[in-house]
């Protein structure tokens, strides 16, 4: 966190610019994965440079911290250096590409026709959160949306979800219940909850989460969420379901499809991902781009222009 608000160190100016460009990359963005994917990959790179950089290693000794634990340390701290002051314009971004695809006004709509439907017609067949709980969990929903690192708003939703399962158990204390029953119950909680909110926070922790991390159960309850959501998003009275649909399933490998790459992807990724430019002077007005390893000339010139404004 010091290197990256160090805009003397190379790092810190690699951090600068990097937020520089996703406010300019966010702003002509218009799918949410895609936008969401480029930070992504960018956090990913800059965490490749700094765990090879002698700048880290002036600050923390690697003979004190196995691997593991120094990409956690990075993570973090990439969390705090990078998303955090990104956050608020990330969620406006997605409020706008959601509003736009009509994403937020579906999930409106049918959140008041299940807020009118009884909870046989959902396929609820185990209690459902009390108020008191129902208020805990609400809580919880606001504290979730409130962080910044997606790794802390997967720990929260795993708490969350667990408090639910507890409240199904109320009424029936020892019976063991499986995803088919909580689908229904999950999708009772959130069409009580803020879903625009809710909707931003399951893409952040989906495509924001360092795709190296093993998620355990936090993906169960990450993708069983993604699923209630978009279930409420294209509710049909008629044809109510307690499994996840079709579709929404290989929406669900895509992504994990997307984790895998993406994990395949970091392993590969080296400094040579950015190059830094200076324009007229040398080490003056030094302007950092990101930068594949199969750019051509001619691109690269390009893209130096527009970042120069030349």
């Amino acid at each position: 966190v010091e290197l990256a608000q160090d805009k003397g160190s190379y790092f810190g100016s690699l951090v600068q610019d990097y937020k520089v460009y996703s406010l300019e990359m966010m702003a002509r963005q218009t799918s949410s994965t895609e936008m969401l994917q480029e930070i992504r990959t960018m956090m990913t790179q800059l965490k490749s440079y700094l765990l090879q950089s002698t700048e880290l290693k002036a600050l923390v000794d690697p003979a004190l911290h196995s691997e593991e634990e120094l990409e956690a340390i990075v993570e973090s701290a990439l969390y705090k250096c990078v998303l955090k002051p990104l956050k608020e314009a990330i969620n406006s971004c997605l409020h706008q590409i959601h509003s736009k695809d009509g994403s937020l006004q579906q999930l409106k709509e049918n959140q008041l026709v299940i807020l009118a439907t009884t909870t046989t017609d959902l396929g609820v067949t185990t209690s459902v959160p009390e108020v008191p709980m129902m208020e805990k969990i609400l809580q919880k929903f606001t504290s979730m949306h409130k962080a910044y690192s997606p790794e802390k708003k997967i720990s929260i939703l795993l708490k969350t979800c667990k408090l639910i399962y507890d409240s199904m158990a109320l009424g029936n204390p020892g019976k063991p219940y499986g995803a088919d029953d909580f689908l229904p119950v999950l999708m009772y909680v959130l069409a009580r909850s803020n879903l625009t909110e809710m909707l931003l926070n399951v893409e952040y922790m989906m495509e924001l989460m360092d795709p190296a991390l093993q998620l355990g159960e936090g993906s169960y309850y990450l993708t069983t969420t993604y699923g209630a959501l978009e279930h409420i998003k294209s509710y049909d009275k008629i044809t109510v379901t307690r499994q996840l649909s079709v579709e929404v399933q290989d929406s669900i490998h895509r992504w994990e499809r997307r984790r895998t790459l993406n994990k395949a992807r970091a392993s590969r990724s080296s400094v040579q991902d950015f190059i830094c430019v200076s324009y007229l002077e040398p080490e003056q007005q030094a302007r950092t781009l990101a930068s594949r390893a199969d750019t051509q000339a001619q691109a690269l010139c390009a893209q130096c222009a527009e970042k120069f404004a030349v």
